[in-house]
């Protein structure tokens, strides 16, 4: 009976021992993204109609040199019909983009899987036991043990987020010769992020907003 109400406390600290962590892990399994503008960007119609050739620069202000987010935007324009010219000079519209810092976030489930090991270890400790002292003593070495591989195992689950801004700017120089401005915030989050996998589907969900603007 006592061996019973050990194995019991030790069942109900399994249950309980999934942290917030953990269930973040789990939540964020998928990588998740979002690009959002902070105003919209209404291109002269008129201008817009006559364009022909533009010339899109990418400035990279951030840590992380090897990312271009304007790959897929070039290829987009060209889709559209448009020429991209090396010449700033000769565009009839100048497209700057900037992305100008990325902050990234991380967090482990180190603590938690602790946690969920140690319950786990003293829950089979106490199973093995043939009576109550030697339940109470499986328990506490399957506590020790299940703690330690519980924390190796956490710290390699990583719930990465990643929060960036890229400045726009459109330089109109058909006359009406006029410049448009706007910013957009980037996010990503993932566990155990790819980072170029993640840039590549910002990169397109940028073409995808920037190419409305750009759209006949």
């Amino acid at each position: 009976m006592r061996k019973g109400v050990v194995v019991l406390c030790c069942s109900a600290m399994f249950l309980s021992s999934c942290g917030p962590a953990v269930i973040s892990a789990i939540e964020s399994s998928e990588l998740f993204t979002q690009v959002n503008m902070s105003t919209s960007i209404n291109v002269d119609p008129i201008a817009l109609s006559k364009a022909k050739a533009l010339y899109v620069v990418f400035r990279n202000f951030s840590d992380e040199q090897s990312v271009d987010i304007t790959k897929d935007l070039k290829e987009n324009l060209k889709n559209m019909g448009y020429n991209l010219t090396d010449d700033p000079q000769s565009a009839d519209f100048v497209i700057a983009i900037s992305l100008r810092k990325v902050v990234w976030n991380k967090e482990t489930a180190a603590r938690d899987v602790s946690s969920w090991g140690a319950a786990a270890g003293a829950y089979l400790g106490a199973r093995t036991g043939d009576d109550l002292a030697s339940a109470i003593g499986g328990g506490l070495l399957g506590m020790a043990i299940g703690s330690l591989a519980g924390a190796i195992a956490g710290s390699a689950i990583k719930i990465e987020s990643a929060l960036g801004i890229v400045d726009i700017e459109i330089d109109q120089r058909i006359e009406p010769q006029r410049r448009y401005t706007a910013q957009m915030d980037i996010f990503a989050k993932e566990t155990n992020m790819d980072k170029a996998k993640a840039f590549e589907v910002i990169s397109q969900k940028l073409s995808q907003q920037l190419g409305q603007v750009f759209r006949k």
